[in-house]
Formats: C-alpha cells, sequence, structure tokens
C-alpha cells in the first residue's frame, strides 16, 4: 500500500477499530466489549422498563391489544416488544404518551434512566420525575 498523503488518508486506510482507543475496550468491529455483569444490568433493567411500561397501560385500564389498536400499532406485538424486548423510539413514545396520557418529556426521562444510565446521569443528575415515582410508589421500591 502506498504512503498516505495526508491526515485524512491515513485515518481512513485503517481498519476498523485501529483508531481507537485501548483504554474503551472497543472491538474491531461493532458495539463496546461488555463485561458478564454489565450484561445482565441490562437485562435487569429492561426488564424493570418493560414492568414500568406494563404498569402504565394497567394505570389506564387498557389491554395490550386495545392499547396497540389506540396508539395505531399495526399489531400488539409491537407494543409487547415494548412491554419487554426493547425500548421504544422517540416516535413510540410521543405516540404512548398520549395513548396513556402522560407528558411525554417525563415518559421519554423514563425510557432513559433505564436504557442509557449514563446518559440519564448526564441530564438529569439525581433528579426524578412524578411519573417514576409514582410507578416506584406502586412497586414498593424506594
Amino acid at each position: 500500500m502506498d504512503k498516505p498523503s495526508n491526515r485524512f488518508d491515513e485515518l481512513f486506510s485503517r481498519q476498523p477499530g485501529e483508531n481507537a482507543d485501548p483504554r474503551w475496550g472497543v472491538r474491531r468491529v461493532g458495539r463496546p466489549e461488555r463485561t458478564a455483569e454489565e450484561v445482565v444490568d441490562s437485562h435487569g433493567r429492561l426488564g424493570e422498563f418493560a414492568n414500568f411500561m406494563r404498569w402504565l397501560r394497567g394505570a389506564r385500564g387498557l389491554s395490550g391489544a386495545e392499547a396497540a389498536k389506540r396508539a395505531g400499532f399495526s399489531s400488539p406485538r409491537r407494543l409487547g416488544a415494548y412491554e419487554g424486548r426493547s425500548y421504544p423510539r422517540g416516535d413510540a413514545i410521543a405516540i404512548l404518551a398520549q395513548v396513556y396520557e402522560v407528558p411525554m418529556a417525563e415518559l421519554a426521562q423514563v425510557t432513559i434512566f433505564y436504557s442509557d444510565p449514563d446518559m440519564y446521569q448526564c441530564l438529569w443528575g439525581d433528579q426524578t420525575c412524578t411519573l417514576h415515582e409514582a410507578f416506584r410508589s406502586a412497586i414498593g421500591a424506594s
């Protein structure tokens, strides 16, 4: 391979991950490596978020099928994904906030609390929202 002519060419002639700082544990391709403890923690947070979403739906007295219909989802399975397998995107948060009659900003805040605790800490620190406090109170958590 010819010698790169400038810094731009040098950076883009490297393989993925060669520019990464070794402190971040980045694999050659894909997401950063996580410890087994981090994986278990992320699954636990997803499970608690699923409980939150089911609680929110139940507080409105809606079945999964009825909530999905009101949200305009083509199938209750999409709603089911947010109650167990994934976090909703921004557009789904906006729709579900209307269906569950809760402030969109608070539903987004709770979603970030579970999906990305580091981001939550950067944005809100130790502050909690009333929606999350109501859920924690309902399940008897401190």
